[in-house]
């Protein structure tokens, strides 16, 4: 009885923390130049140079932000080392972000390089980072123009 229960504890803890990151298909159908378009104002608004740049989106009042922290914090060391702008956002409503904690990356064409959840799983952690690898990537010279709306993890809604 008592490993039932366990069980069921653990299970009800999981699928709280499973969400959506696009529950209500904010995303869906976008091309990322429509993405890519979307961001310019936050990096206008921050009055960001003509670099990379690289956008977290948070809230406060987001119990999830905890999770990313590392991913985060990875993220900003190569930003660092690559002189790449970090602009940390934020946001209490978009029309097209459904979900933080996030990331956009952003090259210095303004062209969509990334944009999505930083991971999946129960407490995001569940991969090493789609944010990061993709920069990785990028800076290696690998183009990826990638917007990952299809994942589950603890993500809270915009």
């Amino acid at each position: 009885m008592w490993l039932l229960f366990t069980i069921v504890a653990f299970s009800y803890f999981i699928s709280k923390n499973l969400v959506p990151f696009d529950a209500f298909e904010k995303l869906k159908g976008l091309k990322t130049h429509e993405v890519a378009k979307h961001f310019e104002k936050y990096i206008l608004k921050e009055n960001a140079t003509s670099s990379p740049t690289i956008l977290h989106f948070t809230n406060d009042s987001c119990r999830c932000n905890k999770f990313s922290q590392k991913h985060i914090d990875g993220i900003n060391i190569i930003a660092d080392v690559n002189q790449i702008n970090v602009l940390s956002i934020t946001i209490n409503e978009d029309q097209l972000i459904p979900s933080i904690p996030s990331v956009a990356i952003i090259d210095q064409l303004g062209e969509l390089i990334y944009f999505g959840p930083y991971g999946e799983g129960a407490s995001c952690s569940k991969t090493s980072g789609f944010a990061k690898t993709i920069l990785k990537n990028h800076i290696k010279g690998y183009s990826a123009n990638l917007v990952v709306n299809d994942a589950k993890g603890c993500y809270c809604t915009v």
